[in-house]
């Protein structure tokens, strides 16, 4: 008995389409594994000295066994040579390199020191971690002067991790909608690699320059360390100059709220706090001794205060405190009011490696 004519045809759809999602699932893969492979020869984002560092940890980070996480307090505030010269005389000698950078983030600190952690320096024994709050970062943190570094710390985890802490703050309403619509495009330009192609080939050719901000001696002698110049930029001259003749009387009037507000711990959360913590266990697990500190800002961090009070972040480190720590918060230490100088950051330098000497801190 004969088919009827309708019936090949009804057989056939079902293989047309089977082929068509194969043909697509093919071809999604093949650009995915691209994509995948041209994000490799992306170089890291230049601003504040961030590409310096990292070219610099690749290809020497075997030659460390100490190294500083954190923002500009810590970039300008932690001098790893002076640190290092302190512990000399101690069991605890080693060579620390300065991995902060200007304008951190939580989210950007945890991309990096992740990656950084994945080339397995072969002698890691500390790794010093400063307190960065985990709230989302805003608008001028994403798409302002640090758009190109926010594209780079987007990945899937840090991503998701974003969209957690403004559920927290948020809920999942329209708020959360158009928040999360802005970090999940910086997400999907990460992962197309979108806008690299020109940096791609600069880098390729050798044409690019990874010293915009930090020189190859900040890195190579310095270990990373270099303090705030006035000659950095007009508005750094602007500000330093307004503290020198003015804001240094709104500064040591604000000194003593520090502290008050260090003791408003209770019922202070983290935005993110889970992240924090999955953080903390990652670096546990590197087996080397991990600090975290509190730097000389000059404002209260009740909520990190809250976290080493709980054993969150174990033998925390506190130096927001001008009554216990008056040294740092002189004006004579300061490059602005949440600033130190060279000064100020060889003294600081010196109080950590006491911290960092005394029994119970190994």
């Amino acid at each position: 008995m004969s088919a009827a004519p309708g019936d090949a045809g009804d057989a056939a759809a079902p293989r047309t389409w089977r082929r068509a999602l194969l043909t697509t699932a093919c071809a999604l893969a093949g650009f995915a594994l691209t994509a995948a492979g041209a994000a490799c020869l992306v170089p890291w984002p230049a601003e504040l000295g961030l590409r310096a560092k990292w070219e610099h940890w690749e290809r020497h980070h075997d030659e460390y066994d100490a190294v500083i996480f954190g923002s500009s307090f810590s970039q300008y505030g932690l001098d790893p040579v002076a640190l290092d010269a302190a512990l000399g005389s101690s069991p605890f000698a080693e060579r620390t390199f300065n991995f902060a950078v200007p304008g951190m983030n939580a989210y950007e600190m945890d991309h990096l020191l992740r990656r950084a952690l994945a080339c397995k320096p072969a002698g890691l024994r500390r790794v010093l971690v400063e307190t960065v709050s985990w709230g989302v970062p805003t608008g001028s943190w994403v798409e302002g002067d640090f758009h190109a570094r926010a594209i780079r710390w987007h990945s899937p985890r840090e991503t998701l991790s974003v969209l957690d802490a403004l559920r927290r703050a948020d809920g999942l309403g329209l708020a959360w909608l158009a928040d999360a619509s802005v970090h999940l495009r910086l997400m999907a330009q990460r992962l197309l690699n979108h806008a690299q192609g020109p940096a791609v080939l600069a880098a390729l050719a050798g044409r690019d320059d990874p010293f915009t901000y930090l020189q190859p001696g900040d890195l190579a002698t310095r270990q990373g360390f270099r303090p705030l110049l006035e000659a950095d930029s007009d508005e750094i001259a602007q500000r330093r100059a307004h503290f020198l003749s003015d804001g240094w009387r709104d500064y040591r009037r604000r000194l003593p709220e520090i502290d008050r507000e260090n003791r408003l711990t209770a019922d202070v959360v983290q935005p993110n706090e889970p992240a924090a913590v999955a953080q903390r266990d990652l670096l546990l697990a590197t087996g080397a001794q991990v600090t975290w500190y509190v730097p000389p800002a000059d404002a209260g961090a009740a909520s990190f205060h809250a976290l080493g009070e709980r054993g969150v972040l174990p033998a925390l480190l506190a130096y927001n405190s001008p009554s216990r720590y008056p040294e740092l918060y002189r004006v004579e230490a300061r490059f602005d009011r949440g600033h130190l100088n060279a000064g100020g950051a060889a003294l600081w330098s010196a109080l950590l490696a006491q911290d960092l000497a005394r029994p119970g801190t190994h």
